[in-house]
């Protein structure tokens, strides 16, 4: 059954109890930042290649129209697909971050100088923001802003952090 529409099924415990057990998933129309970077990464990784995208693929996958840093002053639902409120999730914003360089690379590409200066900026924007608020008070990365709480997919920040701030 494939089904963007979500059903509660109550009368199943799920894995080692978990619950609520559902069918369908409604994520598919949560916002999830976290996405963006790999896109955006991906579609420079591949201009290195022999054979480049098409021009149709970089005008959609490259910068947006909008300005490159929007998407680090809007909460979203994180890579969990969490349920409630909004958040700011340090790992979406980190993804966002990452998509700063190749971004302004992809710009570049299409000779829109303006733009790639655009996506420097809202990098280093991104940057700034998660070490301010991405942050407990023992120095630890936290799942969301002004959160205690940690989360699996920031062991991702090694190779992401320091690898791409080098760079």
């Amino acid at each position: 059954m494939a089904s963007k529409d979500e059903i509660v099924l109550d009368h199943l415990t799920g894995y080692a109890g978990s619950s609520p057990v559902r069918v369908g998933n409604a994520a598919y129309d949560q916002r999830q930042f976290d996405i963006f970077g790999a896109i955006v990464d991906c579609v420079f990784e591949h201009t290195r290649s022999p054979r480049l995208p098409e021009r149709a693929i970089l005008a959609h996958c490259g910068p947006s129209r909008r300005d490159g840093a929007w998407f680090v002053r809007e909460p979203d639902r994180s890579i969990w697909e969490m349920r409630g409120e909004l958040k700011h999730y340090t790992f979406s914003k980190v993804m966002c971050w990452l998509a700063g360089r190749p971004g302004a690379r992809l710009a570049m590409l299409r000779g829109e100088r303006a733009r790639a200066q655009q996506w420097h900026e809202a990098a280093a924007e991104i940057h700034v923001d998660v070490l301010k608020n991405g942050l407990d008070a023992k120095g630890r990365f936290t799942q969301s802003y002004g959160s205690d709480e940690l989360d699996a997919s920031l062991l991702l920040f090694a190779d992401l952090w320091i690898s791409r701030s080098a760079g």
